[in-house]
């Protein structure tokens, strides 16, 4: 049974803490354990709450889906299955399974029958970034995954020694071969990985070739699909995505993952410091505090303002993407001026869109696209720490603009 509510948001903090700093191999059968349990009550409920027999009076109002069954009564299926996800236990068969998947990426000896299979289960955790929308559909179709990750705990584990066929040293670093990829494919991610320490190795960054260390996990596609490389500070290891090219973007993928090493193991308090500082500064330059609307937003505006019933929503809406083509079904004026318009699609669903929530969005839109303009790069706005792995990237590559170089040179020499 889940705790009392109101203590829910510090624990699932607590546990997402322990999760992230679990020793995955020292631990695994636990995980294995929990993540059965949950998997077992999680299908349980579903299963109760798109069984139209049963009721909130059936089950008893003690019961953690009482009120989830309640809402299916008034607000449908698809509502009702929500709730699940409010429940910590959804939250910890997520983080159980993205433990479970780096387990198996890093000790697991995959079968060769089941390598895209197990591929394809393991992204349901290590990809995922939000609730599925229809959770039973969702349960329905990737069981057989979840059902093959806890198959995996009887599998053997692979050969992790330093010579073997699946990880050998390369450089200060020791790659395994996760992916049982053969040694054919493996040359050009070796490439990768040998220019991404020769620029470290001569770079005049302070210290840049301490983060020249310690095991490169290669695996397929695992996260996001522009998601080349990534870096876990709790086991300190570096995962890199199979080359099959190599260029300028290869090699920056992995010093700006090397980066996050330096900035968790080497970055002083008065560094990020000064680096917080330099970052929040870059937002509140010029137009980036005070946009105005763009030209592309202003025409989209006399589009809107000449709309009738009857005519097409020139503006695609969330939620109302699918059974298009929009149509203007009501437009409120104040005089002549339009401010709020009814869509609604092929199969009648309706919504509303303001004229104030347009130029809300569009402004918005305008001062994020003005923000990013005074970084490096557009990924550096999104966070002080992407910030400066991107600088630490273009840094060693000598790519880094000049404006930005001072402050970056300011922040590594501070840090010690």
């Amino acid at each position: 049974m889940p705790p009392n509510p109101k203590r829910v948001a510090a624990w699932h903090i607590g546990y997402m803490s322990k999760v992230s700093e679990i020793n995955l191999q020292r631990d695994h059968e636990k995980l294995y354990r929990d993540f059965a349990e949950e998997y077992k009550l999680l299908s349980e409920w579903i299963n109760l709450i798109q069984d139209e027999t049963k009721t909130q009076d059936s089950v008893g109002k003690s019961h953690p889906m009482s009120f989830a069954l309640y809402v299916r009564e008034f607000r449908g299926l698809e509502e009702a299955t929500k709730r699940v996800m409010r429940q910590p236990t959804w939250k910890y068969f997520l983080l159980e399974g993205r433990a479970l998947a780096r387990y198996i990426v890093e000790f697991k000896s995959v079968p060769k029958g089941k390598v895209k299979a197990v591929e394809a289960a393991l992204r349901l955790f290590m990809s995922m970034r939000r609730n599925p929308r229809k959770l039973g559909a969702w349960w329905k179709k990737n069981s057989k995954s979840i059902q093959l990750i806890l198959e995996s705990k009887g599998w053997p584990e692979r050969n992790t020694e330093e010579g073997s066929e699946e990880a050998w040293k390369l450089g200060p670093f020791t790659v395994h071969n996760t992916a049982h990829a053969p040694k054919e494919d493996l040359a050009k991610t070796e490439k990768a990985i040998t220019s991404a320490a020769k620029f470290l190795g001569s770079s005049s960054i302070p210290k840049a070739r301490n983060v020249l260390y310690g095991p490169i996990m290669l695996v397929k596609k695992l996260q996001q699909p522009r998601t080349l490389a990534w870096y876990y500070p709790s086991d300190d290891k570096i995962y890199l995505r199979l080359h099959m090219k190599v260029g300028r973007g290869e090699v920056h993928n992995l010093i700006h993952e090397l980066g996050h090493r330096y900035w968790a193991k080497l970055m002083g308090r008065a560094a990020r410091n000064f680096w917080a500082k330099h970052h929040r500064s870059l937002g509140n330059i010029g137009d980036a505090a005070s946009p105005e609307l763009d030209e592309d937003s202003q025409q989209q505006l006399a589009k809107l303002d000449a709309l009738k019933e009857g005519d097409t929503f020139p503006i695609k809406v969330q939620g109302m993407i699918r059974n298009g083509p929009n149509k203007v079904v009501e437009v409120v004026r104040r005089g002549s001026k339009p401010l709020v318009w009814t869509i609604e699609n092929k199969k009648g669903k309706r919504a509303r869109i303001s004229r104030d929530g347009f130029l809300k969005v569009r402004m918005n839109n305008s001062r994020a696209t003005k923000t990013r303009a005074q970084y490096p790069t557009a990924y550096a706005s999104t966070s002080l720490e992407e910030h400066f792995c991107e600088s630490f990237a273009l840094y060693a590559m000598g790519k880094l603009p000049i404006e930005h170089q001072e402050a970056f040179e300011d922040a590594v020499k501070g840090g010690f």
